[in-house]
């Protein structure tokens, strides 16, 4: 064994080679002491493991009953809500058909007059025809122009003349 962290001509504080004269005894033995102290113990310990193995098993059977009880609950309860949901569709759908040949249940709904249909109609086309208008503005007057220039030549008028009419053309020079 060697002497780390011990000063200089310090004597070891534990000296291994004679253990029966250690301060505390004998530690190479065991800290359970004698055999029959360990069997006793060991005795003991078994006892306490089997008492919780036992606690636990009976809150393990104790969790699933309250489980168990709790499904059964829930499916009862289910169970009676659809027995008197399904009885409650079925009595409204009787009363139904049997009151609406005596009850004035479904009435036709108003329907709408033709002369505000026509209105609503009219109004919708119009500010489309705005909006369009606006949109495509040099659209719309360029097809007005090329249409006017059109009517202007089938007329008879030449529209891209650049005399006036009734003058002649101007001679030319002759070429020399």
């Amino acid at each position: 064994m060697t002497k780390i962290g011990v000063g200089i001509g310090e004597e070891f504080p534990a000296d291994d080679t004679k253990p029966a004269e250690a301060p505390a005894g004998d530690r190479r033995t065991g800290r359970c002491g004698s055999p029959e102290d360990r069997a006793v113990r060991r005795e003991a310990y078994r006892k306490w493991r089997e008492q919780r193995r036992a606690w636990r098993r009976q809150w393990r059977k104790a969790l699933h009953e309250q489980r168990n009880e709790r499904r059964s609950d829930w499916r009862a309860w289910s169970r009676t809500f659809q027995h008197e949901l399904h009885d409650n569709i079925v009595r409204n759908i009787h009363r139904g058909l049997s009151e609406s040949a005596r009850d004035d249940r479904f009435v036709v709904q108003p329907q709408w007059n033709q002369p505000l249909l026509w209105a609503i109609l009219a109004l919708i086309a119009i500010i489309a025809l705005v909006s369009f208008v606006f949109a495509n503005l040099f659209t719309i007057v360029g097809v007005v122009a090329i249409l006017a220039l059109i009517a202007a030549y089938y007329r008879g008028h030449d529209p891209f003349a650049l005399e006036p009419e009734g003058q002649s053309p101007s001679p030319r020079p002759a070429a020399s």
